[in-house]
């Protein structure tokens, strides 16, 4: 989403999975079972760009009157994992790890599955 936003609010297109992941963190928009809310990421962009720097404890302030107003995020999923929101770039981070993985899985099926082959070619 941010990178089809494009420049001055978004990201541009050149923009790499690391930089993107320093980005999402920063940003600490809050991740709810693959979807975002629109405004949960408007807000991080808005205060980005306009250089404003607030305290976490103003940050959840100003998300408590955000739910106050826009009732619909409060029926979002909110994923937690040891009693802490779980977070995009967490998602992000997760998402590529078990993405390696199961390539990691599939590469070895593979090889198996070659060598497989290889022994009864051999045994014809």
């Amino acid at each position: 989403l941010l990178k089809e936003l494009g420049p001055p609010l978004g990201l541009s297109e050149n923009c790499g999975r690391v930089e993107l992941f320093y980005i999402l963190e920063e940003y600490q928009i809050p991740e709810h079972g693959g979807q975002v809310h629109f405004m949960e990421i408007l807000l991080p962009l808005a205060r980005k760009k306009g250089k404003v720097k607030f305290s976490d404890e103003a940050i959840r302030q100003q998300e408590v009157m955000w739910r106050e107003v826009l009732p619909e995020l409060g029926t979002l999923p909110a994923l937690r994992y040891r009693h802490r929101r779980i977070t995009a770039d967490q998602y992000f981070a997760a998402s590529y790890i078990a993405a390696a993985y199961r390539r990691r899985e599939a590469m070895r099926e593979l090889k198996r599955l070659k060598q497989e082959k290889g022994e009864r070619a051999q045994e014809t």
